[in-house]
């Protein structure tokens, strides 16, 4: 059976174009719903990744507070430490001090 070439088109109505408009709308309502759970699943990891990036700047904020205190106390050191050269400047001082007092006797 073959089709004939001049085979009648049916007239398309307004009522058909509608219902055509409204069938294609529920399917974009019902992918609208699932991108909607979507979007609110992304929303709430956000807000726990958000948590967390509080809670590591607190941390970061405490470890910088503790490097700059350690940082001025190794600066400081130096105001209560005497360097080597003159350490060793004085012990030779002291040394040929005392090479010169003689020893007591027993």
């Amino acid at each position: 059976m073959k089709k004939s070439p001049l085979k009648k088109k049916k007239e398309m109505t307004i009522e058909d174009l509608a219902g055509m408009v409204a069938k294609g709308f529920i399917g974009v309502d019902s992918r609208l719903d699932k991108v909607d759970s979507r979007l609110d699943k992304v929303d709430s990891r956000l807000d726990k990744v958000e948590s967390r990036l509080d809670k590591v700047e607190s941390r970061l904020t405490d470890v910088e507070e503790s490097v700059r205190a350690t940082r001025r106390d190794v600066l400081n050191i130096g105001d209560r430490v005497v360097s080597q050269h003159s350490f060793d400047q004085l012990a030779t001082r002291v040394y040929n001090l005392e090479k010169r007092i003689p020893e007591k006797k027993k």
